[in-house]
C-alpha cells in the first residue's frame, strides 16, 4: 500500500525550521513519507499533504507566505493544504478577507487552504487528529478517498515549546549543523515587533529534553550544535525562582551541554540580545575552545533617538561598552547583526550613526530590513514615514558596509589555515562550509581527491576572498585525517 506523501514549506527564522522538523517527525511517525523532487516529481512522488509554515515578521513575509499557499494549491490541487506558523497567529490576519485567497475552497482554480492551525501548545495534537481523520482508516494503513474539508483550529494557550524529543536519527533532516530550540516567546514588546503577539510569553524547554535531543543528533554524527529560540537570553526566566534554570539561565545550559557532550566539535548560539551578553556568559565562552567565536546581535539602530522610539532597552553607548568587553576577552570575535532601516522619523543623521556603528564594530554581515509597519504594534501609526525608496537604499548601504568589513577581516586570514565544517559542494565544483567564526569559505580540492567531504572538519588554506565568502584550497596531507 502506497504511503501518503508530504511536503513542508518553511519560511522565516530558525525556530520555524525546527518547528517544521518537529512536524516532519510527527508525520513520519504517523506513516507519511516525504515527497521527492518537488520541481519535477513523478506521479507517485506528488504530495498528498502540503504544510506551509508561515512567517509574519514583515509585510513581505506575509506576501511570501500567502504566495506559497497559492502556488501549492495551483501545483497540487488535490493535496490537503495546511497553513500554520506565525501568520496564522497574527491577530491582524483575517483569512476570510485576504485578497485572492478563499478559505476552504478546493479545486484547480482554488488558492485556499483546507486547515489553518495557529501555533500553540496543542498544535501538533490538533494536526495529528486532523490528519488521522483525513488520511487513515481506524486501522491506520488505508488512504481515505474523501475530498479535503475546510476548518480553522486555534491552539489554546501560549506558544509553549514541545517537550517531545525530535529523533534526529529517523528524521529526514540531513543538516550538518543541528538546530535545537531552547525556548520560545518574548516579552520585550519593542514598538515595531509583532513577535510577542504571535509567539506569546517566554516558555523554556527543560534541560533534560534539550540534552536528549542533542544526544540524538550526536549519534547521527552532527558536528555543530546551534542553540536557537525567539529570545534565548531569557532562557529559564519563566521558571520558579527556586528552579536551577531560573538561577543559571542560558549560561548554565551552555555549560551543561559542553560538559555532557565531549564529542561535540562546535557549539554556537543564534541571535542574542546585546544586553544579555553578560560576563558570566562570556566566561563560559572563553572556557571551552569548542564554543564558536561568533555572535549575532540585533542592534536595530545606532541612533539613541531611534533606539528609544523602538523601545530598545539600551543606548548606543551601552552597545559599545558591551562589545568592548567582548572584544577584550575575544580579540578575534566575529559579530554579525540585524538593523532596521527607515524607522519612522529616521533622519539621514540617524541613519549615518547606524552605518558608523557597523563600521566601528567591524560587523561582517548586516541583516538589514526596511521598516515594515505591523498592524497592532505601537510603531504602526508612527510618523513621519520614510519613503520606501529611501529605506531600500539605506538597506543597501548597510549591507555594503558589512561586505567591506567582511573583506577587511578576510584579508587577515590570507595564507592561514582555517578549520571548515563542510556543508556540501556546488555546481561550480567548489566545496563550501563555515569557519568557527561564521565566515563562509569556498574551496577546491586537488585533482583526484574524491573523498566525501560533507559534514567533515577540514583544514583549508585561504588564498583569496569575495564580498561574502573566502576562497581557499584544501590543505595537503588530509587524506588520512578526514575521519575525525
Amino acid at each position: 500500500m502506497r504511503k501518503p506523501r508530504y511536503s513542508i514549506i518553511s519560511l522565516g527564522c530558525k525556530v520555524n525550521q525546527v518547528d517544521s522538523r518537529e512536524i516532519a517527525s510527527l508525520l513520519e511517525a504517523m506513516g507519511f513519507q516525504r515527497s521527492g523532487d518537488m520541481k519535477n516529481p513523478t506521479v507517485d512522488e506528488q504530495p498528498d499533504l502540503v504544510i506551509v509554515n508561515s512567517c509574519t515578521v514583515t509585510a513581505r513575509a506575509d506576501t511570501k507566505s500567502l504566495k506559497a499557499v497559492r502556488s501549492s494549491r495551483t501545483s497540487w490541487p488535490g493535496a490537503f493544504l495546511v497553513l500554520t506558523g506565525c501568520l496564522a497567529a497574527n491577530p491582524g490576519f483575517e483569512p476570510a478577507v485576504e485578497p485572492g485567497v478563499e478559505t476552504g475552497s478546493v479545486g484547480t482554480e482554488s488558492q485556499g487552504w483546507d486547515l489553518i492551525l495557529q501555533p500553540g501548545c496543542n498544535m501538533l495534537l490538533q494536526l495529528e487528529e486532523a490528519l488521522k481523520n483525513r488520511f487513515f482508516q481506524p486501522m491506520g494503513d488505508e488512504l481515505l478517498s474523501a475530498g479535503p474539508g475546510s476548518c480553522f483550529a486555534s491552539a489554546s494557550g501560549p506558544d509553549t515549546v514541545s517537550d517531545s524529543v525530535i529523533d534526529a536519527e529517523t528524521s529526514s533532516d540531513t543538516r550538518t549543523r543541528g538546530f535545537v530550540v531552547v525556548q520560545k516567546g518574548c516579552q520585550c514588546f519593542c514598538t515595531y515587533c509583532i513577535v510577542p503577539y504571535v509567539r506569546g510569553p517566554v516558555s523554556s524547554r527543560s534541560e533534560q529534553v534539550i540534552l536528549k535531543e542533542i544526544a540524538s543528533m550526536c549519534r547521527r554524527g552532527v558536528r555543530e550544535i546551534v542553540l536557537t529560540g525567539i529570545n534565548i537570553g531569557r532562557y529559564g526566566e519563566d521558571e520558579d525562582e527556586s528552579s536551577v534554570y531560573f538561577r543559571t539561565g542560558l549560561q548554565g545550559l551552555v555549560s551543561k551541554i559542553l560538559q555532557s557532550f565531549p564529542e561535540i566539535s562546535r557549539l554556537r548560539v543564534s541571535s542574542l540580545e546585546p544586553m544579555d551578553l553578560k560576563d558570566e556568559f562570556l566566561e563560559i565562552m572563553a572556557s571551552d575552545p569548542r564554543f564558536c567565536p561568533h555572535l549575532h546581535l540585533p542592534f536595530q539602530s545606532g541612533s539613541d533617538r531611534i533606539l528609544k522610539k523602538m523601545g530598545r532597552p539600551y543606548t548606543r553607548g551601552d552597545l559599545e561598552r558591551v562589545l568592548d568587553n567582548a572584544f577584550q576577552r575575544f580579540p578575534h570575535l566575529n559579530i554579525t547583526c540585524d538593523m532596521i532601516a527607515g524607522f519612522p522619523g529616521e533622519t539621514e543623521e540617524d541613519f549615518n550613526l547606524s552605518v558608523e556603528l557597523v563600521e566601528k564594530c567591524g560587523i561582517t554581515k548586516v541583516h538589514a530590513f526596511p521598516f515594515s509597519p505591523r498592524p497592532g504594534t505601537p510603531a504602526h501609526d508612527l510618523s513621519p514615514r520614510v519613503p520606501n525608496h529611501v529605506s531600500k537604499q539605506r538597506v543597501r548601504l548597510l549591507e555594503a558596509a558589512g561586505r567591506r568589513n567582511f573583506i577587511a577581516r578576510a584579508g587577515g586570514f590570507m595564507g592561514c589555515q582555517l578549520e571548515v565544517l563542510v556543508e556540501g559542494s556546488g555546481k561550480d565544483g567548489l566545496w563550501r562550509g563555515l569557519a568557527p567564526d561564521y565566515m563562509r569559505v569556498a574551496f577546491s580540492v586537488v585533482p583526484g581527491n574524491s573523498l566525501p567531504l560533507t559534514n567533515r572538519l577540514v583544514q583549508v588554506t585561504i588564498d583569496g576572498t569575495g564580498e561574502s565568502e573566502m576562497h581557499g584550497v584544501l590543505s595537503s596531507g588530509q587524506r588520512g585525517s578526514l575521519n575525525g
